[in-house]
């Protein structure tokens, strides 16, 4: 039950545009996908939280104003995320979408 719980306020925030909300969502997500044994999140997901806690001034203000988030209709609670990275890291260049 912790689980859904966790993944609704992901959703809720990511709907709301709320980028503190989200970015607290996916820390507590992390152990979770290392129980369920998803490797493909559990191994991207710990390097995409480090790279959004050391965003540049301009881009994590962009993030925080709810530009990381679209609504395709316009209506409230309509919003998907957005979120195109690249991680640079030992030679290795990953774009997660």
């Amino acid at each position: 039950m912790e689980m859904v719980k966790i993944l609704t306020q992901n959703i809720h925030s990511i709907r709301t545009h709320n980028w503190t909300d989200v970015r607290s969502s996916l820390r507590l997500i992390l152990p979770w996908m290392q129980i369920y044994d998803n490797d493909k999140y559990g191994r991207h997901l710990p390097d995409f939280c480090a790279v959004i806690d050391i965003l540049p001034t301009e881009q994590a203000s962009f993030m925080e104003s709810g530009m990381f988030a679209q609504s395709m209709t316009g209506n409230p609670y309509s919003c998907v995320a957005l979120v195109k990275l690249e991680f640079r890291g030992q030679g290795v260049t990953k774009t997660v979408q």
